[in-house]
């Protein structure tokens, strides 16, 4: 009898604060939210398993518009899901707009406090173009060009230049692009193994990530001067033939000294065979000569 009572009394209680929480002086939007949206954010939105909305520091951080959305999509968390009827929840556009009413009342100045307007970002492809040239002391320039796909150029974006290698890829510099979205690098080598340079953009939040590639070729050299005179100049070729870079041990213009060593090495080798193989033939003609012989006397009992 006295479990009863206890429980009784109970979902007295819980009724009373039910009727004050939510009277029939309410708009809508009270009774709509105590039913879906006062387990999770409190009575009056102060708060509870999720954040308050209720608050200053939600409402006046909020437009109406945003709030919709909210509760039309829910977060991406997943925390809070869609409630519209459209998404799969139990709302209509409605029963929503009563909800927001409702908490912009809760307001004690019921006005949204907004901010300066902040300009929104837009975010844009890149593309990076790669090319060579020479400067005025004949030293080789990578220059790469980075714009947007609409063409126009990025100022100030950081690009490294890299070069593949046996021991993996080296950073040869970084460059900053100017008004025209052009940053170059001064190559002082050219392994002819390693004539392939990348050029990366790694992108910020408002541009894409962009790279590109080129293989270098051969430098030109040029010769100007406003006083150059080759009136006088010939061009003799003599009948003595031009000698071929050297190569590897079996090109052939083979290097003078691996060879030298190498030659040297197989012909101590050959000379030991040849050692090793007369000692034999000595041994095997001594045996000719004197063959062992193996007397059995027998003797006289």
């Amino acid at each position: 009898m006295f479990n009863r009572s206890i429980v009784l009394i109970g979902f007295a209680l819980l009724f009373v604060f039910a009727a004050q929480t939510i009277g029939a002086e309410d708009p809508p939007g009270a009774k709509l939210f105590g039913t879906y949206c006062a387990d999770c954010h409190g009575a009056a939105g102060q708060g509870g398993f999720a954040i308050s909305v209720g608050g200053e520091s939600y409402l006046n951080t909020r437009d109406d518009a945003a709030i919709t959305h909210a509760i039309i999509n829910g977060t991406g968390n997943k925390d809070m899901p869609a409630w519209s009827k459209s998404n799969g929840g139990k709302l209509t556009d409605d029963q929503i707009a009563d909800i927001v009413a409702y908490l912009r009342g809760l307001s004690p100045s019921g006005v949204l406090v907004t901010k300066a307007p902040v300009s929104p970002v837009v975010y844009s492809q890149t593309n990076l173009a790669l090319t060579q040239a020479q400067n005025k002391l004949g030293k080789m320039v990578v220059t790469a060009t980075l714009k947007k796909t609409d063409g126009a150029p990025v100022n100030g974006a950081t690009v490294v230049f890299t070069r593949q290698t046996t021991f993996g890829v080296i950073e040869m510099g970084k460059a900053r692009t100017d008004s025209a979205g052009v940053a170059s690098l001064i190559v002082d080598e050219q392994p002819e193994r390693a004539r392939h340079i990348s050029a990366t953009f790694k992108g910020d939040p408002a541009l894409g990530l962009s790279a590109g590639m080129i293989e270098l070729g051969y430098p030109v050299t040029a010769l100007s001067h406003d006083n150059l005179n080759l009136s006088s100049v010939h061009l003799a070729i003599t009948d003595e033939p031009l000698v071929p870079p050297e190569g590897n041990l079996f090109s052939p213009n083979p290097p003078i000294v691996p060879t030298a060593i190498f030659l040297l090495v197989v012909g101590c080798i050959w000379t030991i065979y040849g050692y090793v193989v007369s000692q034999v033939v000595g041994i095997w003609k001594i045996g000719q000569i004197n063959p062992r012989q193996n007397v059995f006397r027998i003797g006289k009992r």
